[in-house]
């Protein structure tokens, strides 16, 4: 998929290149043309018009909006992990912002985002969406941008905390890791155990340091506030989640991606190694290298008979 992208954009004279916020590039950019976005460029003014990241959303499907909900609760401590581990916009307009997740930073700016409240129910939920909408800080249910959420228009839950991955394999670590997630969720609905109810002032405090730091530098615990390593946070991660990962068989493939993670870190370590080797504009055609590898060549399976000599 991928590939074909990268095809259409040729065909447009552009290049395809997945980072989380722009390389380079002018400070404002111009809103797309449709009634809700120029609504939001009148109402929201520079915020809308600074507003050029790109997210990794990952979509689990579950049975209905009361569980999607409960699952978000349970979700929600784990967004500082995956946001470490996901971070890939160090380099903004031609600079090292020194944010492993610069997007996430840009983010943050909108009144209704970042890691969610906890919730006691689906109509907890909507009536919370409901009066910050009736009180102008959002247009609508849509507005509602916080890190993990019920879906607006699907039958999921919809965790929102990553950078988009500099390649398809980081992109499918993250999917298997927020299923699995998902996964762990429901199993624990299932057996009555509610979900640590984890101050949001936490959560805050923890989201922002894994923006800072990412996947090589330290994190917070979000249940103690202590600073512990982002590699020891996502091996939490990992056994919080290992029986769901045993049920789909891809415990040993996410363990070791992850171990090879703690050693050579994400897309932001690359962007910051990189940059101090090159200048900017050889950092952007390796990025887009980074994003779509080379088809491998067909190999021709009609050998040819040999012949004496």
């Amino acid at each position: 998929m991928r590939r074909r992208a990268a095809k259409a954009a040729e065909l447009n004279g552009c290049r395809l290149l997945a980072v989380g916020a722009p390389l380079s590039g002018p400070s404002r950019f111009e809103i797309s043309d449709a009634p809700r976005y120029r609504q939001m460029g009148e109402r929201f003014g520079a915020l809308a018009a600074e507003q050029s990241i790109c997210g990794c959303h990952i979509h689990v499907g579950v049975a209905d909006r009361a569980e999607a909900v409960q699952v978000c609760n349970h979700v929600r401590i784990w967004l500082p992990a995956l946001l470490a581990l996901s971070a890939n916009s160090r380099v903004h307009q031609g600079s090292d912002t020194e944010f492993a997740s610069w997007r996430a930073i840009q983010w943050s700016r909108w009144p209704v985002a970042g890691p969610p409240p906890y919730f006691e129910s689906a109509a907890d939920f909507d009536t919370v969406v409901a009066r910050m909408v009736d009180c102008g800080v959002m247009l609508d249910e849509r507005m509602a941008y916080w890190d993990v959420r019920p879906s607006c228009h699907l039958p999921t839950v919809e965790i929102r905390v990553c950078d988009v991955q500099p390649t398809a394999d980081d992109a499918a670590l993250l999917a298997t890791l927020g299923r699995a997630l998902v996964a762990t969720a429901l199993g624990a609905i299932d057996r009555g155990i509610e979900a640590p109810n984890i101050s949001l002032e936490n959560l805050r405090l923890a989201t922002w340091v894994s923006a800072k730091e990412g996947v090589l530098g330290t994190s917070i615990d979000p249940v103690t506030t202590q600073r512990i390593s982002a590699t020891e946070l996502l091996h939490r991660l990992l056994i919080h989640v290992r029986d769901s990962l045993d049920e789909t068989g891809e415990y040993a493939s996410v363990e070791s991606a992850l171990r090879n993670k703690s050693v050579t870190g994400g897309g932001s370590d690359w962007q910051q190694r990189t940059l101090r080797q090159v200048c900017l504009r050889e950092l952007i055609a390796r990025a887009v290298q980074r994003t779509t590898p080379i088809e491998p060549a067909r190999m021709d399976t009609h050998a040819e008979p040999a012949t004496d000599q």
